[in-house]
């Protein structure tokens, strides 16, 4: 069966531990309704209340051309869910002194190490890693079994991306600042990241369907993949796995909570390391939740605090929230591309879910996370004119003017291009976003469909910080970061 995929019926085949399901029979309908009517391939979900896992059921298809149930222990790609779990395990060497979070992080890498465009590289520490708050830039790619491409090494990444672009000590969401976490791991292990992940936390929690990819080709049994409009995708593997390609079960993830609600058999971190990946969160600009040392931290209508990571993908939409003052937990993985912009399936069951665990209506657990919204702040008024630089990509360093013009419009023009206007412009926090057409004229970039993002912020007089190369399709994920640099110029 290619193309389209018809789950019509499917809702009937469920795999669940059948005791304590009842009180979860509303999430139970909802999901039944995503899988008749929404064509979800499956969607598996556990719950963890106290120090015990009080349902996880898995309904649908895995796989559907293959027939292969989905069950609370068939694993599914995580995407950035990937992110809490290196943290705690750069937490548990942590607390064996193989790492110290306040050392610089170029002390653990080798040769290629974290160089600086903006601030002091020799100052970013593993603990701004694991906040986002290093100054490394984002960086996204996907590598296909039916491409020639392969992934890259972490050591070009550092070559080619690894430099501080951003104000340090502002968050700036990096998925190579956790691909660099990983390598952190591996060096001081003298072990594979793989190898540390399995042997540090996976087998200890009994996380057994639990791993970390190391080829394009995954593991016979792990959920298949669907595009929104229910194709198969073909197998892929990312370029910064530690960050956004991580894989394990709804089982393993609740096991993995109980380890941070303080709960599980196996108490691998102290209380005090557990405390310390929330308490002390970072702001996020634009946005109402913070983030701490590799979860997200938001507190809903009632007061409460929610630790949670979401992550969508290509063919993926996880999501896992614990409820700590309440010991609750719970897990949700869906095989099918995340909607976006809207509510994703995985948030919609969390919110039924644990409305339903507390007594509550939905209003009452849901989280509002708040958005980046145009304005016409003062930072819109002080950048108002014509400013000159340049963008630096590996190949060369190319021309780019940017007008802000009194009506609100913006426009650019890279090298040789014609003036283009510049979409979707906001200021937050001093900050300049943007969406423009161009060629940036880079190999990397030419292999996905893209446009070109802009985020920059004023430093010393200068317009400066990152110019995204990103794609345009989800399922062939892209993005590229430049560094981009411009001083004020005449008309």
């Amino acid at each position: 069966m290619t193309g389209r995929i018809l789950l019509v019926g499917l809702a009937t085949l469920a795999f669940a531990t059948p005791s304590r399901a009842e009180p979860f029979e509303p999430v139970r309908d909802r999901i039944r309704q995503y899988i008749d009517k929404e064509s979800v391939p499956s969607i598996s979900i556990a719950v963890v209340k106290g120090d015990e896992i009080v349902w996880e059921e898995g309904f649908g298809w895995a796989d559907v051309e293959n027939r292969v149930r989905a069950t609370p222990h068939i694993a599914y790609m995580l995407a950035s869910i990937s992110k809490p779990i290196t943290a705690t395990i750069l937490m548990l060497l942590a607390e064996r002194e193989r790492v110290d979070l306040d050392r610089p992080a170029n002390d653990y890498l080798g040769e290629n190490k974290i160089r600086s465009r903006l601030g002091d590289a020799s100052r970013v520490t593993v603990r701004q890693l694991l906040l986002h708050t290093s100054g490394l830039p984002n960086y996204y790619e996907t590598f296909y079994a039916d491409e020639k491409d392969t992934p890259r090494s972490v050591d070009f990444l550092l070559r080619q991306y690894g430099w501080t672009m951003i104000p340090q000590e502002r968050f700036h969401y990096s998925n190579l600042g956790y691909t660099l976490l990983a390598e952190i791991g591996a060096r001081v292990t003298g072990k594979t990241f793989a190898a540390v992940a399995k042997q540090e936390l996976f087998a200890p929690l009994g996380m057994e369907q639990a791993f970390v990819p190391t080829e394009i080709q995954r593991p016979k049994g792990v959920a298949v993949r669907y595009r929104t409009d229910g194709a198969r995708l073909p197998d892929y593997i990312t370029a910064q796995v530690p960050a956004a390609d991580i894989h394990g079960s709804a089982h393993d993830l609740a096991l993995f909570a109980l380890l941070h609600l303080k709960a599980g058999k196996k108490r691998l971190l102290s209380d005090k390391a557990i405390d310390a990946t929330w308490k002390h969160p970072v702001r996020i600009q634009g946005f109402s939740y913070e983030y701490g040392l590799g979860w997200s931290v938001a507190v809903d209508a009632k007061g409460r605090r929610h630790i949670f990571h979401g992550g969508g993908s290509a063919g993926c939409d996880a999501h896992l929230c614990l409820l700590p003052e309440k010991k609750l937990a719970v897990a949700i993985l869906v095989n099918k591309t995340r909607k976006w912009p809207g509510t994703a399936v995985t948030q919609d069951l969390l919110d039924l879910t644990l409305a339903g665990l507390l007594g509550e209506t939905v209003k009452d657990v849901h989280l509002e996370f708040g958005e980046d919204r145009p304005s016409r702040s003062g930072f819109a008024s002080e950048v108002q004119g014509v400013w000159r630089g340049t963008v630096a990509t590996p190949k060369q360093a190319l021309s780019i003017a940017l007008t802000f013009k009194d009506s609100g419009e913006v426009t650019a023009i890279l090298g040789k291009e014609a003036e283009t206007p510049v979409k979707d412009v906001k200021y937050v926090n001093r900050i300049f976003l943007g969406r423009m057409q161009g060629d940036i004229g880079v190999e990397d970039a030419a292999r996905r469909p893209h446009d070109l993002d802009w985020n920059l912020t004023i430093v010393d007089g200068r317009l400066c910080g990152v110019l995204y190369a990103i794609g345009r399709e989800n399922a062939r994920g892209l993005l590229l970061p430049y560094w981009a640099e411009l001083k004020r110029g005449k008309e």
